[in-house]
C-alpha cells in the first residue's frame, strides 16, 4: 500500500491505519449523522411552524369570505364619481349587489376580534 494512500487515525484501540477513501466516507457519514441529529432537534419547531401556517391560511380564508359582501357592493354599487369620504346609502331599486345584512357586519367584527364576538 502506498504511503500516500493511507491515513493514521487515533481511536479507542489506539492508532489504526485507514484507507483514504474509507476515511473520507467516515467523515461524510459523521457529517450526515450530525445533520440528521440537528434536523431531529429542529423537528418540533418545524411542525409548530407548519401548524401555525395552516391556521393562518384558514384565518385568511375566513376573512376573505367575510369581506365578499363588502367587495360586491364596492364592485357593483359604488360609482367612480363617489369619494371615499361619502356615506354609502343603498337604494333598493338601483343596487345590483346583494344587500349587506347585520350578519355580514357581525361576522366581520367577530373575525377582526380574533373570533371573539366582543365589541372593540
Amino acid at each position: 500500500m502506498e504511503a500516500g494512500a493511507c491515513a493514521i487515525a487515533s481511536g479507542w484501540a489506539g492508532s489504526t491505519i485507514i484507507h483514504r477513501e474509507s476515511a473520507t466516507h467516515n467523515a461524510l457519514f459523521e457529517l450526515d449523522r450530525y445533520r440528521v441529529t440537528e434536523l431531529v432537534r429542529a423537528l418540533p419547531a418545524i411542525l409548530a411552524a407548519a401548524r401555525k401556517a395552516e391556521a393562518l391560511q384558514q384565518e385568511v380564508a375566513e376573512l376573505r369570505k367575510a369581506l365578499r359582501p363588502f367587495a360586491a357592493v364596492a364592485e357593483h354599487d359604488i360609482g367612480d364619481d363617489e369619494t371615499d369620504e361619502e356615506l354609502f346609502r343603498p337604494m333598493s331599486s338601483h343596487n345590483r349587489a346583494p344587500r349587506l345584512i347585520v350578519g355580514d357586519l357581525r361576522r366581520a367584527r367577530t373575525l377582526l376580534n380574533g373570533g371573539s364576538d366582543a365589541q372593540g
